[in-house]
This record gives structure tokens, sequence and C-alpha cells, in this order.
């Protein structure tokens, strides 16, 4: 078993270095995936999962939301604010609206040059009860820009305005220039704010169905939406079905955007929310906070890993492999070198044989 602090409520991979946000406190049944008593930041080499040292542990109860790295900081979001770890260790800045946050409830995180970028408002079961958007916020200077709102009068984008919404997740884009967003709500699917031209607009306006998570693989977009999990190659904008959803509904993807059968066949599970997944070879592994690890194979039967049959809340792509990080706080480093997986993270390194 490993030693990981806590429950991994997010991961943050720069090059060798991976950055764990940890939710200390085990969540009871139905309660939120990121709750937690305490926040702690620690620092790790890949591939080997050396700790490298605990930026800070700060007791806060709370629900973490997102998670981002900046030049100086590694920032979380949690319900109740902003949380700032320095990178150089000290003590932890918690930051809310009175010190220029344009909401407490943060939803998603991102940095890009130079800024911060969140979502905020309430979640989605409470949406309508509030205003909700995307801002931009300067750590240095405490200040934020709320870039679209729902609570906006004046309608300068497609996002301002009209009924509450949910900006689940941002990702930075900086070989594009732009931030994709993946929104549920009155207006739910993929978005892309483009900052140096004020632009924001929807990708892929046919595909129709909420957004809750988004990362990348293999420089694609994957996406956790209602129906499954689709791909999108910003370079090209072709939009792509990877899974499917309950494998016992017969479910005509036409319906929602698309012109072909997903790629991977259905989901063991209706695992609504879709959450992390990546590619690896020509395969998708699928994890989520209500399953063990798949792995799906075109036109072949899927099958879960081997060496846990518990809950994996993260998967995502590094460049060593493809990290999993499950609800017992164990992490594998999965190669694409057949017959190997290394578990990573603070243990011991161990390999086992997958059926592939």
């Amino acid at each position: 078993a490993t030693n990981l602090p806590g429950r991994v409520a997010g991961v943050i991979i720069q090059g060798d270095i991976c950055y764990g946000v940890f939710a200390k406190g085990y969540p009871g049944p139905g309660e939120d995936f990121g709750r937690a008593e305490s926040v702690l930041v620690a620092r790790y080499s890949l591939p080997g999962g050396q700790c490298l040292g605990v930026l800070e542990e700060m007791p806060f109860e709370t629900v973490i939301t997102g998670s981002a790295r900046g030049p100086k900081a590694v920032y979380v979001g949690t319900r109740n604010g902003l949380l700032a770890f320095p990178l150089a260790g000290g003590p932890v800045k918690r930051l809310t609206e009175k010190d220029g946050l344009p909401s407490d409830k943060i939803l998603s995180v991102a940095w890009f040059r130079g800024n911060l970028y969140l979502g905020f408002g309430p979640r989605y079961e409470e949406y309508r009860a509030d205003k909700s958007g995307l801002a931009r916020f300067d750590p240095l200077r405490n200040r934020s820009a709320v870039i679209a709102s729902s609570g906006n009068m004046e309608i300068k984008n497609d996002l301002d305005g009209g009924e509450p919404y949910q900006v689940h997740a941002i990702v930075a884009d900086d070989k594009h220039g732009c931030l994709w967003l993946a929104i549920e709500g009155s207006r739910d699917g993929l978005w892309r704010l483009i900052p140096e031209k004020s632009a924001i607009e929807r990708v892929a306006p046919n595909v129709r169905g909420p957004i809750r998570h988004i990362g990348w693989s293999k420089g694609l977009l994957l996406c956790g939406f209602a129906w499954g999990i689709l791909s999108f190659d910003p370079a090209s904008n072709a939009i792509a079905l990877l899974l499917g959803t309950d494998p016992d509904m017969d479910t005509d993807y036409r319906a929602y955007g698309f012109d072909a059968q997903p790629r991977f066949g259905n989901a063991t599970l209706g695992n609504w929310p879709f959450l992390d997944v990546a590619l690896i070879e020509d395969k998708l592994i699928e994890g989520g906070p209500r399953q063990s690890l798949v792995l799906h194979d075109a036109g072949k039967s899927s099958h879960d890993f081997p060496y846990s049959k518990t809950f994996f809340g993260i998967v995502q792509e590094t460049p060593y492999g493809v990290l999993a990080v499950d609800m017992e706080g164990r992490a594998f480093l999965i190669r694409s070198k057949k017959g190997q997986i290394t578990q990573a993270l603070g243990a011991e390194r161990v390999e086992q044989g997958v059926r592939r």
C-alpha cells in the first residue's frame, strides 16, 4: 500500500514534477468526492514517485473543486474561496470576495499567461439560486474581472445574462492561445475562450449534452458529457464519440450530434458523471469515483485492470504514461510497454501482468 497523506482530489503535472492536492478526512456515502477536513499539497517526482516535500497543510472544512499551478503558488479552488500554497513553502493564504474574488463559490481553476481563470457560482443542484460565470483573477494585485456572468445585465457574449450555468472545468491551451470550458446548465457544451480577442464561442453546437470534465490526452481534449466520452481535436475541430453510455440503453447517438457509434463501445456502467479518461496506444482507460479502472479496446471486449478493485477518481496523462489514482490513496503509472504497471507516488515500484 502507498503512504499518500490523504485522498487525492487533484493532480497537476509539470514535466517531471507532479503536485498532488489531498483532501484529508474521508467522505461519507453520498458526499462530495472533494470534501475535506483539511487540505494538503505535496510535490512528487516522475516517473519514480519520490515525495519531494509537502508545501503545507491547512485545516479547512470545505469541498475542493479544482487546482492550478502559477509561477509562485499552487492554487486550490474550493466552495469557500481560493487557497494559495506558496511553492517556496510558508503559510497558506485564503482568498475570498474580500480579497477581490468574484465569488467565494469556486467551481474550476486554470492558470494561463499570468492570470488565474475561475469558474464561479453555485453547483448544479442549486444553480438557479445565484449568479454564475467566468472571471480572470490577478493574484499579485488581488484584482478580478468578470468575463461572463448570468448576472450581467449588459450582454457582451453568449455566456452573459439568462439562466445560470456551471463552468465545471477549465483547461489552458497555450499552443492555440485559448482556454477550453466544460459547461453544464442553460448553455451546456464545450466552449472556447480566446482572451486576446475577448472572444467566447461554443464548439460543435450540434453536440447536445452537459459536459462535466475535460482533459488532455494524445493532443486531444477528452470530454466527459451526458452520453459518454467525446474527443475534440483543437487543430482540426474534429469531434468524435469515443465511449457510449449505459450498455443497457439502446441509444441513438445521431440524436445527440454524432454520425457514428462510439469507437470503444459502451461504458461498463451507467457512470454519469463521466470523469477522467486517457488514451494509451490504441486503447482507452476509463476511471471514475463509482467504478474500478477499465481498459477499452476498439472492437474487443473491455475488462478491469487486475491490480485494484476500488474506485478511481483520477486518470491523467503524463510524459511517462497514464497516472491513475484510486479512492484508497494508491497511485499507479500505467506504461504503454506491454505487461508492465508501475505503482508511483510514494510507493515502491511493482510490476504486474496486464491482459491485453
